[in-house]
């Protein structure tokens, strides 16, 4: 006979799943991170980083969208109620974000989504979130990345002092 078995299992180590969320997350080359109920940032990985165009040397954990030294910041109440929309749904709530991302000049749409992440006892503890460039052609995305870094390239050069 097929059905539901139910099992009973001691309580799984969240922990464990909370770092191998972070582990997968730090070497992926999207945007990923990771927020609790009240919209505070836990993780983010380095392309987040890069993304919101946080400095690395900023650390997230704890602060509010609007505690970030970035211009994005004062879109903090659009941000927190997409984290809302998704505890609310308890499902993935995805929405486009248009803003100057990477700290660029122009204008980039992102597809952002954010994930409800629950507890052994299906109790939602925190939020995955990741963004993804909108762009109908792998070519286009292309473009974008690498007009990215040729200008973190020029950006870099004027920095760098020949011998003497």
């Amino acid at each position: 006979m097929r059905g539901e078995v139910e099992m009973d299992l001691p309580e799984k180590n969240n922990e464990i799943y909370f770092k191998g969320l972070i582990s997968m997350m730090e070497h992926l080359s999207e945007p990923w991170g990771i927020k609790d109920r009240q919209s505070r940032h836990i993780y983010m990985n380095k392309a987040a980083y890069l993304y919101t165009n946080t400095p690395l040397d900023f650390d997230i954990e704890g602060k509010l969208d609007n505690e970030f030294p970035a211009h994005w910041a004062e879109f903090s109440p659009e941000f927190i109620e997409h984290d809302k929309r998704t505890e609310e749904s308890q499902d993935r709530v995805t929405v486009i974000e248009t803003h100057y991302w990477y700290g660029k000049d122009f204008l980039m749409p992102f597809i952002s989504e954010k994930l409800p992440i629950y507890n052994d006892k299906k109790e939602l503890i925190e939020m995955i979130y990741k963004q993804t460039i909108i762009s109908n052609k792998e070519e286009d995305i292309n473009e974008i990345f690498e007009r990215i870094i040729y200008e973190e390239i020029k950006d870099l050069e004027k920095d760098i002092q020949p011998f003497s």
